[in-house]
């Protein structure tokens, strides 16, 4: 799960609460399969997604600059 703070007065809210050690040979292969996975599903969506149009994908990526009339 993924949270965005958005507000700063809400950043300042957050504070660390507890830690619980967790065996690594274990949680380190759960979270390797999940990431396999992710990475998996990404490049598959990018591979069936429509060719034309403008993504923030393509922004990020450095593939467009702010001249460029299409944006």
């Amino acid at each position: 799960m993924q949270i965005f703070i958005q507000s700063e007065k809400a950043f300042e809210r957050i504070r660390f609460v507890e830690a619980d050690e967790v065996p690594g040979d274990e949680y380190y292969s759960k979270r390797m399969k999940r990431d396999y996975k992710a990475r998996e599903d990404y490049y598959r969506l990018l591979e069936e997604s429509v060719s034309e149009g403008i993504f923030a994908r393509d922004i990020v990526g450095k593939e467009m600059t702010a001249d460029e009339l299409r944006i």
